[in-house]
């Protein structure tokens, strides 16, 4: 009754089962059962089934043939890319209310390489690189931290990624094994290795072998300038939003008031630079509607040259 009074007011029940692999054929059985409750005109229930490759293998079985006769649309979720996993990684940090300067680029991509894209895989290196920062008083996340966590998964390394190291080790052995002979033609009869060849000359041999550089006794040291941090560039630069959401903030401070979200895709104008001493860069940008704020440099891409 229930199932008919929503469908007669236009309304759609949908049962989401996640983790769906886990369910006993017993369970299965029932959600089959299920899906047979319809009217004349259409199915009164849709069940979504959601997990991972092994449901495909339970569906094969010949126990679950009616119930795989059943499924009208399957769809399946590969490994994310690089950008994706930067984006990812980046938007779980804003909804949990920290931003996405905690990571930058290159712990990214470390993240991505040691999860092969694999979301519940970068969950977990994500998470546990945290714990390890915040035991060794950082407070941002550095690429020694996602290797210490990565240390601490069980089989944490998924089977492609083993697959790639493995390929590569070959790869390696048959170039050492091919410059072997090689090396052997142009040195094998001389008694230093690095005897220069009778096919260079003595161009070519400076070239190859320059002089040491004379050192002079009161050598000259040119005071770097000093920076200014509010100072626009000479060439006008733009920056574009490359998170889902980001903050512009009063000062350059991840704990500094927030004055506005910017979405993703926003142009803004950048009239000034701050570097942290950790190395963090922000930029004072001018947004369309002519108030400067600041916003972290990770969480942008250059546009100048587009």
């Amino acid at each position: 009754d229930f199932l008919i009074d929503r469908s007669l007011s236009g309304k759609r029940v949908i049962i989401i089962v996640d983790e769906a692999q886990n369910l006993s054929d017993g369970s299965l059985e029932e959600l089959r059962l299920l899906s047979n409750l319809e009217t004349e005109k259409e199915k009164l229930l849709q069940i979504i089934l959601v997990g991972q490759t092994e449901l495909l293998k339970r569906l094969k079985s010949e126990s679950m043939r009616q119930l795989d006769q059943r499924i009208t649309i399957r769809a399946t979720v590969g490994p994310l890319t690089l950008e994706e996993t930067s984006d990812y990684v980046s938007f779980r940090l804003i909804k949990g209310g920290k931003g996405s300067a905690l990571f930058d680029e290159k712990v990214k991509k470390t993240i991505f390489r040691l999860s092969g894209g694999i979301p519940r895989m970068i969950n977990l290196i994500a998470s546990r690189a945290m714990m390890v920062a915040y035991i060794g008083t950082a407070h941002r996340i550095r690429k020694g931290h996602v290797l210490d966590a990565q240390k601490h998964l069980s089989n944490a390394q998924p089977r492609a990624i083993q697959w790639r190291k493995w390929v590569g080790y070959a790869i390696t052995g048959l170039l050492i094994c091919s410059l072997i002979p090689v090396l052997y033609v142009v040195y094998g009869k001389s008694r230093s290795l690095w005897v220069v060849p009778p096919w260079l000359n003595k161009a070519d041999t400076a070239s190859v072998f320059p002089a040491k550089p004379v050192e002079t006794a009161n050598p000259s040291i040119i005071p770097a300038p000093a920076a200014n941090p509010d100072a626009p560039a000479g060439i006008q630069k733009t920056v574009v939003v490359a998170v889902p959401a980001a903050r512009l903030r009063v000062n350059p401070s991840l704990q500094a008031g927030i004055r506005r979200m910017a979405p993703q895709g926003e142009r803004l104008e950048v009239i000034g630079e701050r570097t942290e001493q950790d190395g963090g860069m922000w930029y004072r940008v001018k947004s369309s509607d002519g108030k400067a704020n600041w916003i972290a440099s990770r969480i942008v891409r250059d546009d100048s040259l587009r």
